[in-house]
This record gives C-alpha cells, sequence and structure tokens, in this order.
C-alpha cells in the first residue's frame, strides 16, 4: 500500500528544489508544502476543521452581541447631585494631561473638584497641573509593599472630599456631557460604574491593538461568565461608601491589573459593578509613540489579565481567536493549492465582519486592519506571547521606567 510516508520520503529524496522548498523540518523529516496540503485537505480533517471554526466564530457572535449600550447624555437634578471628586494618577503624561484637564473645564457638570497626583513625573506633568485650577499633590516616593499608580490612587482619595470618587487616567478624553453622563448613571443604578472608553486611533500603528481591545471588551463588558470580570482603570465611578467598604486601593496595594482586582474585590463583597462602553462621550488615546507604544502598552500586563480572568471566559475568547487564526490558514492554503474553497473564503469574510463590526462599536480602528486581519492577528499572538513569558518566567515587567516583579502565585484564573 502506497502511504503518505512513502509520498513524503519520494518527495524529501527527489523534489526539494521549487515549490517543494517550501518545507517544514522536523528530525529528519522534510515535509514539503506541496504535501503538506494533500495531508491536510482531506475530507475528516477539512471537517473537525471548519466545524470547530463555525464554533469558534459563533461564539464571537455572542460575545459581539452582549457588549451593551454605550454611555448616553443624561442629566441629574441639581438636589440629588452627589460632590464628585476626580483623581487623575500620572507620571509622565505631560502630552495627555493638558487635554484631559482642558475637557474638565468645559464639562456641563459643576459639583466636582480635580486631583492630580503626580507619581514621581521627570517631565513637566507637575508644572502642566499646577497651571490649571486643580488641586495638585506630588508623590516622590512609593512606600515599600506598593506600586505606584496605586500609591497614586490612594493618595488622591485622601486628599478629596467628594461622596463619589471617579478615577480618570490621563489619556482619557471626555465630551462636555461626559461627567454628568456618568454621575447620573451611578446615581440612578447605584452600582459601580466603569467605562471603557471609545479607543481613539490617532495612527495607522494604533490599529494594531484592534484585537487586544476586542479581548479587554469581551473579558469585561460582554460578561461571558453573566458578570464583569474587571473594572476599566481609565474610568472608574464609585461611592465612597463602596470604596471604602472594600478597603480602596490599600487592598490593592501590590496589584499590577488593579483594575481587574478592584472588580474582583467588588463582586465578592456583593457590590454590583455595571461596565458600559463610552461611545461618543469618553474615549481614549492609548498609544502614544506609534510601535512602541503598542508594544509597551500591550506586552505589560495582558498576560496577567489572562490568568486573572474566568475559565470559562477565557476558553471563550481563545476559541474565538483560534477561528480568526484559522479562516487566514485555510485561505492561504486555498490559495497555495489554488483551489476554489468557498468555506474557507466564507469563514474568512465572517471573521472580517466581527472585527469590523467590533471596530465601529469600540473605537476609531482604520477598516483595513479588520479586512486583512492578519494584520492584528500576528502582532496580538507577538505581544501576547511575550506577555506571558514575562508573568510566567521572568515575574517581572517594565512600565514608564518602572520595573515591577510579579507575586510568586499569579495564576488566578477562577472556575
Amino acid at each position: 500500500m502506497y502511504s503518505a510516508a512513502d509520498e513524503i520520503s519520494k518527495y524529501s529524496r527527489d523534489r526539494l528544489p521549487g515549490i517543494d522548498g517550501y518545507c517544514l523540518i522536523r528530525g529528519d523529516m522534510v515535509l514539503s508544502a506541496r504535501n503538506f496540503l494533500m495531508i491536510t485537505s482531506s475530507p475528516d480533517i477539512g471537517l473537525v476543521r471548519y466545524v470547530v471554526e463555525i464554533a469558534g466564530l459563533a461564539i464571537g457572535v455572542f460575545l459581539l452581541s452582549r457588549l451593551g449600550n454605550p454611555l448616553h447624555k443624561a442629566s441629574i437634578p441639581r438636589d440629588e447631585a452627589p460632590f464628585v471628586s476626580v483623581i487623575i494618577p500620572a507620571r509622565n503624561e505631560e502630552r495627555n494631561l493638558p487635554r484631559l484637564l482642558a475637557d474638565l473645564e468645559r464639562q456641563t457638570y459643576s459639583a466636582f473638584e480635580v486631583i492630580v497626583v503626580d507619581d514621581d513625573s521627570d517631565d513637566r506633568t507637575l508644572e502642566i497641573a499646577s497651571s490649571f485650577p486643580v488641586k495638585t499633590v506630588r508623590v516622590e516616593t512609593v512606600p515599600e509593599g506598593w506600586l505606584g499608580k496605586n500609591w497614586a490612587c490612594h493618595v488622591g482619595y485622601l486628599s478629596s472630599r467628594g461622596s463619589l470618587l471617579v478615577f480618570l487616567d490621563a489619556d482619557v478624553r471626555l465630551h462636555p456631557a461626559a461627567l454628568e453622563a456618568l454621575v447620573a448613571r451611578a446615581v440612578q443604578s447605584p452600582k459601580v460604574i466603569s467605562v471603557q472608553p471609545h479607543f481613539l486611533a490617532r495612527s495607522l500603528s494604533d490599529s494594531v491593538g484592534l484585537l487586544f481591545w476586542l479581548v479587554g471588551s469581551f473579558a469585561v463588558v460582554s460578561k461571558p461568565v453573566g458578570r464583569p470580570e474587571g473594572l476599566f482603570g481609565a474610568c472608574i465611578a464609585i461611592f465612597r461608601s463602596h470604596y471604602e467598604s472594600v478597603g480602596g486601593h490599600a487592598r490593592l496595594r501590590n496589584e499590577v491589573a488593579e483594575d481587574l482586582a478592584l472588580g474582583q474585590v467588588l463582586a465578592q463583597a456583593g457590590i454590583p459593578v455595571e461596565v458600559v462602553p463610552g461611545g461618543s462621550l469618553i474615549g481614549v488615546y492609548m498609544h502614544d509613540s506609534g510601535l512602541r507604544g503598542v508594544y509597551r502598552v500591550w506586552a505589560r500586563t495582558f498576560g496577567l489579565g489572562a490568568l486573572m480572568i474566568s475559565r470559562l471566559s477565557f476558553l471563550f475568547i481563545f476559541l474565538w481567536i483560534a477561528a480568526i487564526i484559522g479562516s487566514e490558514l485555510n485561505l492561504i492554503r486555498a490559495l497555495l493549492s489554488r483551489t476554489y474553497d468557498l468555506a474557507a473564503l466564507a469563514c474568512y469574510g465572517v471573521a472580517a465582519a466581527e472585527l469590523l463590526y467590533g471596530a465601529r462599536r469600540t473605537g476609531t480602528f482604520n477598516p483595513l486592519f479588520a479586512l486583512f486581519h492578519v494584520l492584528v492577528t500576528v502582532p496580538f499572538v507577538t505581544l501576547f506571547t511575550i506577555s506571558l513569558f514575562n508573568v510566567l518566567v521572568l515575574k517581572r515587567i517594565q512600565w514608564k521606567g518602572r520595573s515591577i516583579a510579579l507575586d510568586e502565585n499569579i495564576d488566578r484564573n477562577k472556575p
């Protein structure tokens, strides 16, 4: 009987030139691209491949359908309006901070104070903050056992007097009605409200982060397990009573992914949490220096975040990403074999449509990165692998000039 192994051996000896020069090598076996296509194109393998792919894409439809309605404009009666303390931890934010502080000056809501905590910046952050009518606090040393941002948030809380605390990252942008809408949502619930800002892509390189942003949306906003897996640290509105009842950032002093940890602590305490998209009211500039900024943001804690969400959420997201990558590989296989594979083309198109829909719902990403989605899957797999290596092997990450050692027990996936 003439087996696939015989065919492989034949091509290994006689047919390495030409197209068969595209080879997969494992030990002493040389497998040409042509024979790889012959073996993987069998009906049984093809059927299993497409069933798994379709299941993953169906999960994507499910997750996208649960993104929820974005934050919308709302007013609140003056007699019900709480005094709000807006707390902005800032480290080396001379580019972003003036935009956010200018946005806060234009808010329709007036019962609030702004506290900028300068986290030992070595640029003009403190100088810029001092040029606005806000309270500034300078942090020069971080106590032992604390991380810088967590300490800055805690210091901001100690300096605040509002009954509602709003923590904002310095790269957030606000519509004039944003703060009033956020306060109204918190008062009407009353829940802890966190917003995933609308991703504001300023360059082509920003769109490389599309898949990272959607994965974050699915884990936190779509709620595959029926509740948020955490919060988005860029924008959190929490009543002082709730914040103090769970210990605030003092309880999270050494948490790298403090927003995910805070959401989980609140869930354990039975305090309701709602995470909503920012829509047209709250946006964010995530990357400040092209592809280097993409690397710095996503290679930092994304792997740690994957270990902190539930196993079910991780499985759903993994299957969806695997389906997208599978659609790319199947299309490449069809092109290399010069066959018209309608199933491969259809699956690729569905994956592109899902990414395009998610890109429009959650940001201003360039649509070409959804249509040619290998442009986002390759960086995602690469940076996610680097992040996991940093977290699991090196147990150390770099962030804004600081080297942060991780705890020994970092595999925190929940059932």
